[in-house]
């Protein structure tokens, strides 16, 4: 043990300072080896992505943007409560780029040019706040390949907010501190218009506010509160009016103009109480320290933080253990942690009073809800351990250290590697859900495919099944909506004689109806009932309900013929080609007869049977 506690801990000097372990890397080869660490997060999310797939508000997200006019109007309509015009933007560009087939791709190349400008500006950030040494790379670390970040990536919707909030964070707070240091209003505009850009992704971008506040109060400013609020606001007062009135404007245009997403909770108290731990002490709490490790499957592709009980007790043990070594050993740390718990109680607040009063606490497992968060972990890590050039205050060295040993660069890069491997594990498990277990996309790939297979099909709409899109998504949970977004090849015609259906897995097959309600015997043998060039109401064994029909009407022509049928609510005019065939109708409304008229002179239709009731597939 005397062997090798040496490389784990520095031991007390006399004088109560502590050596150090003669480990560097110069400033180049830093950066060497954050762009090697910056390399291999591109090729694990490309992996991520490349076998992934669109998922339910994805689609809504295409359908809505297909074939529409890339305008204001467009670009500022609000989904989901969200104003997110440049979401908007690439979804408009992805879904009219081709099919969805090929338009993952496109979709892809977003994603990872958000993901890679995020994470060149954590870098950027960290550059500018600590200067390039050695110490940031285990938080550069931290942010690629936290597990935090994993189903904003995998859920692209999700994505087009949340990625580039991510850029906009990291961004924000360096060019914010660039500001404090030397108040130079280039600064102040720039971190203005990164913000800016950043309320036009994400409403959650005004979050990033009270960091910079704190960043302000706690660093560049000293003394008691009162006399830090009146420092910075003698010496910053141009960034108070340009913060002021960028996010008093924000706020007005959305409480006026966006749906708001709150709801009253009528659960009682205890979900905030549910909520927090499940959000903060489960979720949080584990991927801090490189988990959750498992994931709740149940609704796949999502996939919930699941870690075992012990597992969140051991994490919170290291996190607890975190926090009180670097009070212990170092200076003015709480201030750091306080930017923590500030990122943290945002989003669960947002989350308490929108998602989950619907949803329940178990959403707060539900890890993209966290996603910015680790922007604030990193940053709190950094100050807590390190000294930031230029401050007025920051984390230092105690002289006289309250513990008698302290861990050292060895140790540090030891519990980063064990990080590192409960962190790749815990991405990689996660994105394996969505390559193996996305029904959305088996289900209409299949579908695609197989119109693809017969050059064109006419198809009957209807919701897909609830695993696919959810029924509250209507009218974007049905095939009409979606089948096109995949392929060109499938119409939904209300009157076909070549009608196919779709089976809850996906296959294609004729249609068949499942009769509620049949014509009455024909009077004719051999015939049923003879339609001529005057037309003729053929009577049902009953009345219909007035509601959604489809009929197949089973006929023989004498002679190609145009034709009228008349049911209900609705007259559907078709040509029919002599011989026998089916003739499939979509009508609404009550009714007790169906009416055929229409005909050329000189044909003879022949009807044997009309079946009325829902359309199912065949078997083939």
């Amino acid at each position: 043990m005397d062997k090798v506690w040496p490389w784990f801990f520095h031991v007390g000097n006399e004088d109560g300072r502590t050596r150090r372990t003669p480990f560097a890397l110069d400033a180049v080869s830093v950066h060497v080896v954050a762009l090697v660490l910056l390399l291999g997060q591109v090729a694990l999310r490309c992996w991520m992505l490349l076998g992934s797939w669109f998922y339910t508000d994805d689609y809504r997200l295409l359908a809505q943007s297909r074939d529409e006019a890339l305008d204001l109007d467009y670009l500022t309509s609000p989904f989901d409560s969200q104003f997110m015009p440049v979401g908007r933007f690439v979804a408009w560009t992805v879904s009219n780029s081709g099919e969805v087939a090929t338009g993952w791709g496109t979709a892809v190349a977003f994603s990872m040019l958000f993901s890679t400008l995020a994470a060149l500006a954590c870098w950027w950030m960290l550059v500018t706040i600590f200067g390039t040494r050695l110490e940031i790379l285990p938080l550069f670390a931290v942010y690629l390949f936290s597990a935090l970040s994993a189903p904003a990536l995998m859920w692209w919707a999700a994505g087009l907010n949340q990625l580039p909030l991510q850029a906009v964070w990291f961004a924000s707070v360096a060019t914010w501190v660039l500001y404090l240091r030397d108040r130079r209003l280039r600064w102040l505009a720039a971190t203005t218009v990164v913000l800016v850009v950043g309320l036009l992704c994400y409403v959650k971008a005004l979050l990033v506010l009270p960091v910079l506040a704190l960043l302000a109060l706690g660093y560049f400013a000293s003394g008691g509160l009162g006399s830090r609020v009146s420092q910075i606001g003698r010496r910053y007062w141009p960034a108070a009016v340009a913060g002021g009135t960028t996010a008093g404007l924000y706020v007005l245009y959305y409480v006026v103009a966006i749906p708001q997403p709150f709801v009253e909770d009528d659960r009682g108290g205890g979900l905030a109480g549910a909520l927090a731990d499940t959000m903060l002490g489960t979720a949080f709490g584990s991927a801090a320290v490189g988990g959750p490790w498992r994931w709740d499957t149940s609704n796949p592709p999502t996939g919930y933080a699941d870690p075992p009980a012990w597992s969140v007790h051991l994490a919170w043990v290291v996190l607890i253990g975190t926090i009180v070594l670097g009070a212990l050993l170092r200076r003015r740390t709480g201030r750091a942690w306080l930017i923590l718990a500030v990122s943290l109680a945002g989003a669960y607040l947002l989350l308490l009073t929108t998602r989950a009063p619907v949803a329940g606490a178990d959403i707060g497992l539900e890890m993209r809800y966290l996603t910015e968060t680790v922007c604030a972990l990193v940053l709190a890590l950094g100050l807590v351990w390190l000294p930031v050039p230029g401050a007025a205050e920051s984390s230092e060295p105690r002289e006289r250290p309250l513990l008698a040993v302290a861990p050292t660069q060895v140790l540090a890069g030891a519990l980063a590697c064990l990080y590192l491997v409960g962190a790749l594990a815990s991405t990689a498990t996660y994105a394996r859900i969505w390559h193996t277990d996305n029904p959305g996309a088996t289900y209409l790939q299949r579908v695609s495919n197989e119109v693809d297979a017969a050059g064109s099909l006419d198809l009957t709409g209807g919701p897909v099944p609830q695993d696919v899109m959810p029924g509250f998504s209507f009218p974007y949970n049905t095939l009409e909506s979606l089948v096109p977004l995949y392929t060109s090849g499938a119409d939904f015609p209300l009157i076909s004689q070549t009608l196919h259906s779709v089976s809850e897995e996906g296959a294609v097959a004729p249609t068949v109806i499942d009769a509620a309600i049949t014509s009455r015997p024909g009077p004719v043998d051999e015939c049923g009932w003879r339609v001529g060039a005057s037309g003729r109401s053929i009577p049902l064994r009953g009345g219909t309900l007035d509601v959604y029909w489809w009929l197949r009407i089973g006929y023989l022509s004498s002679q190609r013929t145009d034709l009228t049928v008349t049911a209900g609510d609705v007259s559907r005019e078709t040509t029919v080609n002599p011989g026998i065939g089916s003739l499939f109708v979509q009508a609404t409304g009550a009714f007790d007869e169906v009416r055929i008229s229409g005909l050329e002179p000189g044909t003879t239709l022949c009807v044997d049977v009309i079946e009325v009731g829902t359309p199912e597939p065949g078997v083939l």
